[in-house]
């Protein structure tokens, strides 16, 4: 295998750059959604279990989306200053830790928004969550095919 051009290089770190900016970008505002739902919210009324069981996935979802975008945003920093042919998996761990963080978090956000549903709207609840669960496992499977294309592009 032949040498990228230093253009290509370049293109193709350009391209990686925006991406991880893209995805850093919708960390931090699904972040800021969670903390605003967590801080709107009043538990008083809520049933105790709920109530803890909703504030830890909101936590957990603005830890894991907060440092997903940190790493991504760490990334893109680098990436800007560090063009190079001989990075090609350089970073290959980073960018996975912070895609399982990212969709981690993902899940957790939709499993905070299932038992918002539950607090506020016990009587709409279970069509909230039915909806949430296929929504979640149609993003699954499209996420579970778009990697097994890429594994197969990148066996060829």
């Amino acid at each position: 295998m032949s040498e990228p051009t230093p253009d290509q290089v370049k293109k193709d770190y350009a391209l990686l750059d925006e991406f991880v900016r893209q995805v850093a970008t919708q960390a931090a505002l699904l972040a800021g959604f969670t903390f605003t739902i967590l801080t709107a919210i009043s538990l008083e009324s809520a049933p105790y279990r709920r109530g803890v069981a909703f504030v830890i996935c909101a936590a957990v979802t603005i830890v894991l989306e907060l440092f997903s975008a940190f790493i991504l945003s760490s990334l893109a920093f680098v990436v800007k200053i560090n063009i190079s042919p001989k990075m090609d998996d350089t970073f290959q761990v980073e960018q996975n830790l912070a895609w399982i963080s990212y969709l981690s978090g993902l899940m957790t956000f939709l499993a905070t928004l299932v038992l918002l549903a539950w607090i506020k709207y016990p009587s709409a609840a279970l069509s909230a969550t039915i909806v949430i669960v296929i929504v979640a496992a149609f993003g699954v499977v499209v996420f579970a095919n778009m990697v097994r294309k890429q594994n197969r592009l990148a066996l060829e």
